[in-house]
């Protein structure tokens, strides 16, 4: 259809709608472009974290290998100073802890004892990965059997009487009654740690005959 057939009233139609279009544009597309911009600014902020977090995940790894590798070719002052970087650079990484159980480690060896508890107090307190937690918490109570602290591990094996744990604990409570001769509450605990493990395993049949040979000390005596 030619122009000149369309009615007259259809084109000031069309006009009207073409003026309502730009005063519409001219209150609201501003807005509209600002809202796209800061959508894609936004898309490209989260694109940059997300390849920002990356980047420090995998320093955090390099660092994590690099502490690794010089424990294990018994390099002490290079593990000690890579872990207390990754601890100081990456502390709110899930490397974090395994730092902390390193230079935990690298203190008993060096025979400093309080400084290797205050690196597992830390874990205790601070990780959010209860497996970690009760890593530490075994330390500790490891810790205190060498120091003679039984009340420290009377303590740790009462708190986690209800955990997954609690066969670890026990056994642990166990052999710090027998290294004080308390024969009849060592094996108590040895049965509690019994009761907690599967019939047949590995760590059944070592911990039957530890509460076997507490037995015949208590006879003995």
């Amino acid at each position: 259809m030619a122009d000149k057939d369309i009615p007259a009233q259809i084109h000031f139609a069309e006009d009207e709608d073409i003026e309502k279009l730009k005063h519409w544009w001219k209150r609201n597309g501003t807005g509209i472009i600002a809202g796209l911009v800061i959508g894609v600014t936004a898309v490209a902020g989260i694109n940059g974290w997300r390849v920002y977090s990356e980047h420090q995940a995998e320093k955090a790894s390099a660092l994590y290998r690099q502490m690794m590798g010089a424990a294990q070719a018994n390099q002490s002052t290079a593990a000690t100073t890579t872990a207390t970087e990754l601890l100081d650079k990456h502390g709110s990484s899930g490397y974090a802890d395994i730092a902390l159980l390193m230079l935990s480690r690298l203190a008993v060896e060096r025979g400093n004892t309080s400084e290797a508890q205050d690196y597992l107090r830390r874990i205790v307190g601070d990780s959010k990965d209860p497996a970690l937690r009760h890593t530490a918490r075994l330390r500790l109570g490891l810790l205190a059997l060498e120091t003679g602290d039984l009340a420290a591990i009377e303590q740790l094996a009462a708190a986690d009487s209800a955990s997954a744990f609690v066969s670890q604990y026990q056994e642990l409570l166990g052999d710090s009654y027998a290294s004080k001769q308390r024969w009849d509450e060592a094996e108590a605990a040895y049965d509690r740690a019994l009761a907690e493990l599967p019939g047949n395993s590995l760590s059944t049949r070592l911990l039957t005959a530890k509460r076997n040979m507490t037995r015949k000390s208590a006879r003995v005596q």
